[in-house]
């Protein structure tokens, strides 16, 4: 018995390859929210099969309207719940990314990076801090007081701008005194990912 009237056109099978594709990124960007799966970059949470999350979301830009015209058009059952599926599963992991994404950025803007050093006055005369110089304008430095007695401790605290450093990093404060020509030089070096 012969099968007579079964013929699959090459832009049919694009379009279901497109769409398969499409969906096995979308649960794999899934397992890798959940953690079943390790990120293709450290820097992102979530990239699909890819390195960075750039491909990823061509292929759910492509994919999606697809889908969507597939699962609203189509006349075959099979072929609508299957846009349906890639729909669903894409609008899933766009949402869910977007969650882990927004609460990543939350844990960023709260979290700070001060580094606190210590000034100690160990003279018999008071000292006066007449200005701090920082190697970078990405580089903030303060100071409670100007003035440090003898035998106190100011502290002095020091900032980078992570928005503005990426990777290694190497920054000096240096502050300046009153009545003293060589200034109080403070290193600060990391690590921005």
């Amino acid at each position: 018995m012969a099968i007579s009237n079964c013929r699959i056109s090459s832009s049919n099978l694009t379009i279901g390859l497109v769409l398969l594709w499409c969906l096995i990124q979308c649960v794999y960007a899934i397992m890798q929210c959940i953690g079943f799966f390790e990120s293709g970059n450290p820097r992102y949470g979530f990239t699909g099969s890819f390195y960075n999350p750039g491909p990823f979301a061509c292929y759910l830009a492509v994919g999606v309207p697809v889908a969507l015209r597939i699962a609203v058009i189509e006349n075959y059952k099979l072929q609508r719940w299957f846009g349906v599926g890639v729909v669903v599963m894409s609008y899933i992991s766009m949402i869910w990314t977007a969650i882990r994404f927004m609460r990543y950025m939350g844990r960023c803007m709260r979290k700070k990076n001060p580094q606190d050093f210590s000034l100690e006055n160990q003279s018999n005369d008071t000292i006066y801090i007449r200005d701090i110089v920082t190697s970078c304008p990405c580089t903030e430095a303060s100071v409670v007081d100007t003035v440090i007695p003898p035998g106190a401790v100011v502290p002095v605290n020091v900032r980078v701008k992570e928005d503005s450093v990426t990777g290694d990093f190497q920054r000096s404060v240096h502050i300046f005194y009153i009545n003293f020509d060589n200034p109080t030089i403070l290193g600060l070096s990391g690590r921005v990912i």
